[in-house]
This record gives structure tokens, C-alpha cells and sequence, in this order.
């Protein structure tokens, strides 16, 4: 799979996992604000996501 088919197919779960995270970060269960800014909650999902999907696995390397 090239880089780019690879990008294709990852960027728009990811993009989701990463709204999806921000908003249970910024808003309750009940959706009310949490008090946690977008941007906190944003570089926090940020660092989650890269540390659970490393850019050097070796799945993105292969075509």
C-alpha cells in the first residue's frame, strides 16, 4: 500500500477518533462543558492518538 492510499484510508477514522475525543474531553455526558478548553483537550487527544498509532509502524512503510 502506498503512503498516499494509506493516508487516504487512515485520515478520516482518525480525524473522527480525534473530534470524538476532543468532544468527551470539552463536554459531560449530559453535554454540558467540561471547563477543558478545545485546544487543551485537541493537544492532549493529539499526543493519545500518536502514542497509541507511532508514525514509525512498519504498516505505513509497505506498498
Amino acid at each position: 500500500m502506498s503512503t498516499n492510499r494509506a493516508e487516504q484510508e487512515c485520515l478520516p477514522p482518525l480525524a473522527s477518533a480525534l473530534q470524538a475525543c476532543v468532544d468527551s474531553l470539552t463536554f459531560d455526558a449530559q453535554g454540558h462543558p467540561t471547563g477543558i478548553s478545545k485546544t487543551v483537550a485537541a493537544i492532549n487527544c493529539q499526543e493519545t492518538l500518536l502514542f497509541r498509532f507511532p508514525r514509525s509502524n512498519s504498516d505505513w512503510n509497505r506498498d
